[in-house]
């Protein structure tokens, strides 16, 4: 008897988080074509060589952040073997950060690969364009940022809805929790946390799959020149956790932090109003606090 409990319950899950997933596609399409236009990126190489017959031919841009670039690509190898992928191409580094900042890249890239877990983009290979140019090629989810999916609806006046925002945050919370219980292949617990996330590293698919990505590299960044650390703040201050704010690496709790933060703005709104002075938000920011919203007066 308990175990047809137990089946039932299991079955009872899945439809229910297939339903959730049908929503977050189903909404994904509704207001998706209100997304704001990309900045231009720098100049990108048309081919990425992996070696060993194998190159990543680069498509069109679909997202531009504080020091890297993301395209759509396909992979290419021998027998014709073609796949879709992402390729994250970093700024061209200063010769003083190069070594430190692409050794931080390499580590993240090869601890990240060692997640396997439905809620996680995991990367896939490492390598440079040029000297100071480093290539993540990562696993392609067809779909929005988080962000991106928040802000389309904040432009028709609409908040994710409650059982909507639920199911992403605890998907998120899936793919976070696999990556503190991945291992490297000689059977080393990674306890890895994330040490960076916010709205863009949380993709939300056409199919309703919800992936996290990028674990690590915020961390990676850190040896990078102090305006790139600077603008890696600026874009995600509205959930950063006031330990990150104040120059600590931070830790599970962090990303458990950057998480709420992350469910709260789908429900309620932005953490900070956008008419306050940026000093007033990071003194917000390092003492973890929140502007409250019209919802909570």
């Amino acid at each position: 008897a308990k175990s047809s409990r137990r089946k039932s319950a299991a079955k009872s899950g899945g439809v229910a988080r297939t339903r959730a997933g049908s929503r977050v596609a189903l909404e994904h399409d509704d207001v998706m074509h209100k997304a704001s236009p990309l900045p231009l990126p720098p100049p990108c190489p048309e081919v990425v060589s992996l070696g060993a017959d194998r190159a990543v031919v680069v498509g069109d841009m679909v997202g531009r952040g504080t020091c890297a670039t993301v395209y759509r690509g396909i992979l290419e190898g021998p027998y014709r073997m073609r796949r879709p992928v992402a390729v994250k191409v970093f700024d061209a580094l200063a010769s003083e950060e190069r070594d430190q900042v692409i050794a931080g890249l390499a580590r993240a890239t090869r601890h990240g690969a060692c997640v396997h877990h439905p809620n996680v983009a995991s990367p896939q290979e490492f390598v440079l364009a040029s000297p100071n140019e480093p290539v993540i090629v990562s696993e392609w989810v067809d779909g929005v940022t988080l962000e991106k999916f928040v802000e389309a609806h904040t432009k028709i006046d609409r908040r994710v809805s409650t059982d909507l925002a639920l199911f992403i945050a605890l998907e998120a919370a899936e793919g976070l929790g696999g990556a503190r219980d991945a291992f490297t292949p000689d059977r080393v617990r990674l306890n890895m946390g994330h040490h960076g996330l916010s709205g863009r590293e949380v993709l939300l698919s056409i199919h309703g799959e919800v992936k996290v990505s990028d674990f690590g590299l915020a961390l990676a960044l850190r040896s990078a020149s102090g305006i790139v650390q600077l603008r890696s703040i600026a874009r995600r201050v509205a959930t950063l956790p006031p330990e990150v704010a104040h120059g600590s690496r931070g830790d599970a709790r962090s990303d458990v932090f950057s998480l709420g933060m992350m469910l709260r703005e789908m429900i309620v709104g932005p953490r900070f109003s956008s008419e306050m002075a940026d000093s007033a938000i990071l003194e917000m920011a390092r003492d973890g606090q929140i502007h409250s919203s019209p919802l909570e007066r």
